[in-house]
């Protein structure tokens, strides 16, 4: 019996050192950054494979869930024909948004044809996304810390398709 306490007591002085232990996160990520890289990758990703399904089921054009982006369109090709409205002959207000039409004339008049609206709400989902998972990864730090952020991404998987 000595025998083994001996080896037990030799072992633990060997194993003994200074340095203060490090404590491993139970966070999933470290680092906030790499959370926001994390999830904005995901919504990018799955974002571009369904505008690829979206594009290879429609015979080669992006059809829009509802008919405000193609009114949107509308009326920025008529600012581009100097008429402000759907029809050409005449002026009216067809939108809900003053800017927005002009806004989307900018990537009409470059060649970006229907695909125009993605060209800011692609970029603009993604940065948010990357502002919301920072504040979603700081959170962890609070009860149910873990639970938000799994909760976080179901969301992301279905925020495509609203």
């Amino acid at each position: 019996m000595q025998f083994v306490s001996a080896l037990i007591k030799m072992g633990k002085t060997l194993y003994q050192t200074d340095e203060p232990k490090q404590i491993s996160s139970t966070k999933p990520f470290s680092k906030p950054i790499s959370f926001q890289i994390f999830s904005t990758a995901l919504v990018a990703l799955g974002s571009a494979f369904i505008i690829f399904l979206s594009i290879y089921n429609s015979d080669g054009k992006l059809v829009y869930t509802l008919d405000d982006p193609y009114i949107h369109l509308a009326v920025a090709e008529n600012i581009l024909n100097d008429t402000f409205g759907i029809n050409s002959d005449e002026f009216s207000s067809p939108s809900s948004s003053i800017i927005w039409p002009y806004l989307l004339a900018i990537p009409l008049k470059l060649g970006g044809g229907e695909l125009s609206p993605l060209a800011y709400s692609f970029p603009m989902g993604l940065a948010s996304i990357w502002i919301l998972s920072g504040w979603v990864w700081e959170s962890t730090e609070k009860p149910f810390g873990i639970a938000r952020q799994v909760a976080f991404f179901f969301c992301l998987c279905f925020l495509r398709f609203v």
